[in-house]
């Protein structure tokens, strides 16, 4: 069935990464495109709940509440997905974790915790 492909193709990036010596995910892999797929959906919702919720004190109560807290732990994954997902150098494909890591460090980290944490305010 489609789940199942889906599922072993997930399973079969997770192998390629651990044959490549590390836990990286690669940034054009299946899981990779729909998870940045999903995050559009979760930033159409903040872009369009919070101003509302905000400018009209509306209770986050309810099924708001509940997407709420779907989006930041969404976000929260997002921040942790971005440590391990390799990069392009100059072209070439960077898959060792800790320079991943270090990478992410230096670029997009900061920002992303800052947003993820005013989510959480």
């Amino acid at each position: 069935s489609m789940g199942e492909s889906s599922h072993l193709s997930v399973l079969m990036e997770m192998e390629n990464a651990m044959m490549r010596g590390g836990w990286t995910l690669d940034p054009h892999g299946q899981f990779r495109i729909v998870f940045d797929l999903l995050s559009v959906i979760a930033l159409l919702y903040d872009v369009l709940a919070l101003p509302i919720v905000l400018a009209w004190d509306v209770p986050n109560e309810g099924v708001l509440f509940v997407v709420t807290l779907c989006t930041i732990a969404f976000w929260v994954l997002d921040v942790i997905l971005n440590f391990a997902t390799a990069y392009y150098d100059s072209g070439v494909l960077v898959t060792d974790p800790i320079r991943v890591a270090k990478h992410y460090l230096r670029t997009w980290f900061a920002l992303d915790v800052i947003i993820v944490f005013c989510s959480i305010l």
